[in-house]
């Protein structure tokens, strides 16, 4: 799955991302006070573009449609 985020998300993210890569961290996303997803980093994220592997087309469908 592809996230775009706009310039301040950017930036926040490539501090947030920093962190948890360095502490080999995760970042859990949550809906409705539930987790969906916890993605840990390959790398830090500057750019505002990222990618969530792991999800098969099914559950990437089904994420996207909860998201909106």
């Amino acid at each position: 799955m592809d996230v775009t985020l706009g310039p301040g998300g950017a930036s926040a993210f490539s501090r947030i991302s920093r962190k948890l890569y360095l502490s080999r961290g995760r970042l859990a996303v949550l809906m409705g006070g539930r987790v969906i997803s916890a993605p840990g980093f390959d790398g830090v994220i500057t750019t505002g573009e990222l990618e969530i592997v792991g999800f098969d087309k099914a559950a990437a469908q089904a994420l996207a449609r909860q998201l909106g």
